[in-house]
């Protein structure tokens, strides 16, 4: 257990009177058939949690002057690992977990509408690998958790850092991480872009899958090397081009901006953009197969998430003013358009009168005056533009009789008949007495 360590996230209702501290209570765990239980008792195992408020929100139905009212999101480092720790430090103090059903199931109710599940997540893990080396993961805020705190509206830091325990980052690495952060199974798209980050022009395929590390992270993963059809399956990271006759590839510009401050807006845009297609493709699922309740929820986290996109979006516009440079014109050969920066512009009115009048003289023309319902005839035309006579149409000629009815031509006429040979003449009859040998039959 020494060996690793996690911290957590949670969101508890009420303010906590400290901005951090340390539980050192003592907990006891009852374990029966059906049920596991902890509770602060001076007979328990020694237990040891380390917090620190991250961030607080106001309850819009009780406000900060309603004793209990609002929520506070706390950061927690454990020493120990007893069942239940946090919980149980967390409801010690006063300050039970959201949607926390074992030990505060009076306010389940009202949780469960803000969050539909425990409001508990273990952000940062930290443990020695098979190598004996020291292997760090933080591990960002699932959507519907994210979306539960988009609901309590704006928060409030108590501090002028975002810095969780003075290391990780709350806005950037946990909040809302950048796209390449990690998550399962994505070792291999990881290593490529490390290769392909700041190299500035495309890579080609061949000199990817020249990468031995590569090489051995696609043979964990049971992966062919990479390809076109490799990179079709991570288009959210990477674009497949043409560059100096090769195949290549290079990352998508939102993954590829800076970190800079003009940057950090349109990142923040394009994660919640992302976040929300993310929502969308959970909730069609979710109606496919007939999870009507999950999909109700759903949509109220991605209305959630579409207002943050919103706000985000006139911010960038009040940012960006008249600018016409969007986050993918830093690469013009990519072959990816910016959709969000095309339509900010609009077209500008011609500021040269090109006299079209005097060319075409027909635009300059008044439009005839439309005919009466009673069968008025038409307004003359303006004798500005003249309009010639129509000619007549010359007559059809008739059509031949065999070639309008269709009838076949005449047979050919029968040649002379062929006269059959003449039939041989019967011989002479034949007598008795020309066959002696045979007997004649004798009279019964």
């Amino acid at each position: 257990k020494t060996m690793v360590s996690k911290r957590y996230l949670c969101l508890v209702r009420g303010f906590m009177k400290k901005k951090r501290g340390t539980i050192d209570a003592s907990i006891r765990t009852l374990r029966t058939d059906s049920t596991t239980r902890s509770e602060i008792s001076s007979a328990g195992d020694v237990a040891e949690t380390e917090y620190e408020v991250v961030a607080t929100f106001s309850d819009h139905a009780g406000g900060r002057s309603k004793v209990g009212g609002g929520y506070s999101l706390v950061a927690c480092d454990i020493t120990t690992g007893r069942t239940h720790q946090i919980r149980v430090h967390m409801h010690h103090l006063g300050h039970a977990l959201v949607s926390d059903d074992k030990y505060s199931p009076d306010q389940l109710d009202k949780d469960r509408s803000l969050c539909p599940r425990l409001f508990l997540h273990c952000y940062r893990l930290q443990f020695k690998n098979m190598r004996n080396e020291d292997e760090l993961v933080i591990v960002p805020l699932p959507p519907d958790l994210k979306a539960a705190l988009l609901q309590l509206g704006a928060a409030e830091y108590p501090k002028d850092t975002d810095k969780i325990f003075g290391e990780t980052s709350w806005q950037w690495e946990v909040f809302r991480p950048p796209l390449t952060a990690w998550r399962p199974g994505s070792q291999v798209e990881r290593r490529v872009i490390e290769l392909i980050s700041g190299t500035g022009e495309p890579v080609p395929v061949k000199d990817l899958n020249a990468d031995e590390t590569l090489q051995r992270l696609l043979r964990q993963d049971g992966q062919n090397p990479t390809s076109e059809k490799w990179i079709g399956k991570y288009l959210s990271v990477f674009i497949a081009v043409s560059f100096k006759g090769e195949l290549c590839t290079q990352l998508r510009p939102a993954h590829a901006m800076g970190t800079d401050d003009a940057n950090d807006l349109h990142r923040q845009v394009e994660a919640v953009r992302s976040e929300l297609e993310e929502l969308h493709r959970l909730k069609q699922r979710a109606v496919a197969e007939e999870k009507y309740t999950e999909a109700s929820q759903i949509k109220r986290r991605a209305e959630a998430t579409a207002a943050e996109l919103k706000s985000l979006e006139e911010a960038l516009d009040e940012e960006d003013g008249v600018h016409a440079r969007g986050p993918l014109s830093d690469f013009p050969d990519s072959g990816v358009r910016d959709s969000t920066a095309q339509s900010k512009r609009k077209p500008e009115a011609f500021k040269q009168d090109v006299k079209d009048e005097e060319l075409f003289p027909a635009l300059g023309a008044k439009p005839a005056a439309r005919a009466s319902a009673a069968g008025k005839s038409m307004a003359p035309v303006s004798p500005a533009s003249p309009v010639a006579p129509v000619a007549p149409v010359a007559p059809v000629a008739p059509v031949a009789p065999e070639a309008s009815t269709g009838a076949m031509p005449p047979l050919p006429k029968p040649g002379p008949a062929r006269a059959m040979p003449p039939l041989p003449k019967p011989g002479p009859a034949i007598a008795a007495g020309d066959f002696p040998d045979i007997a004649k039959p004798e009279d019964s």
